[in-house]
């Protein structure tokens, strides 16, 4: 007779300890819809980027004049990598709306 190497409540309560946590994730993801759904609330880094090329790079053809790359030092036609890694080193420097 084969014997269960867990038991049936411990079974039981990992699933409802999942489930519970799931509905949590989904119930503060809910919570948060406006970023996901709305721009203006979400923010934007206020560029247009070229069609990638064959390495998958793609260039900025655009950016705003808010843009936070710009205050950053990123130029027209410098590489979306390089712009995003020097967003992402200077990530607390610059003013974040509320």
């Amino acid at each position: 007779m084969n014997q269960a190497w867990i038991s049936t409540s411990l079974w039981k309560t990992f699933v409802v300890v999942l489930g519970a946590f799931f509905a949590f994730v989904n119930v503060r993801a809910i919570a948060n819809w406006r970023p996901a759904l709305d721009p203006a609330t979400a923010g934007s880094l206020g560029m247009i980027v070229s069609e990638p090329d064959q390495r998958h790079h793609q260039r900025i053809e655009r950016l705003d004049s808010d843009s936070p790359l710009t205050q950053l030092g990123a130029h027209v036609g410098d590489a979306e990598a390089t712009a995003t890694r020097v967003l992402v080193q200077t990530w607390g420097s610059y003013p974040r709306t509320a």
